[in-house]
């Protein structure tokens, strides 16, 4: 379903057509709270980061590769110009466990330092594939989730729930949320990745 098909249901639902500034914005967040559920295959995308120069350390910030970012899945290695090919993926470490028990610096290994990706690697590389996990564009303009598509009730159900809460109905809010998770459930079984370390 499109964004204004999901709107209509919520608004069918909780029969309250004059509230469509509030069914919007209720599924917005009920799309964006379903795909935050969990960790989806559906919302792994694969891109290309180029730095400027090769080094043994680099540093970027994954918000300026996309800025529908999330949470880093993987790095791999890139070797060569476009016709290359992928190499190891590094290991994903905190920043507790950057050094070796002999007190080095470990290698082909990424981390988190505040909003900043580390990447430490044995020889100098200067292209990546980095694998990360994204948001929904939510926007009414361009609305794009796949839960959407295959789930919509799982919008449309945490919609109409937020609504019936807004306007007091607690009994039919609760009936919601059972509806809902089921509905969760269904999109754990059906498209879960395994979390991220």
């Amino acid at each position: 379903m499109n964004f204004s098909e999901l709107v209509d249901e919520v608004k069918s639902i909780t029969a309250r057509p004059d509230l469509q500034s509030s069914a919007e914005s209720a599924v917005s967040a009920a799309t964006l709270k379903a795909h935050t559920s969990g960790f989806y295959y559906n919302d792994l995308v694969e891109l290309a980061v180029q730095f400027d120069e090769p080094r043994r350390i680099q540093t970027f910030d994954p918000a300026d590769v996309s800025s529908y970012y999330r949470r880093v899945k993987y790095i791999r290695i890139w070797e060569g110009d476009a016709d290359g090919e992928a190499k190891e993926i590094l290991e994903p470490i905190t920043t507790e466990v950057a050094l070796d028990s002999y007190g080095y610096p470990r290698l082909n290994v990424f981390y988190m330092a505040g909003k900043f990706l580390q990447i430490r690697t044995y020889a100098e590389l200067d292209k990546i594939l980095f694998g990360f996990y994204r948001y929904p564009d939510i926007t009414s303009e361009s609305f794009s989730s796949w839960i959407a598509v295959e789930l919509p009730w799982a919008i449309i159900w945490e919609a109409a729930r937020t609504i019936f809460n807004r306007i007091g109905y607690q009994e039919q809010a609760s009936q919601m949320q059972a509806l809902v998770r089921e509905q969760y459930s269904q999109l754990a079984f059906q498209a879960a990745d395994v979390v991220p370390s």
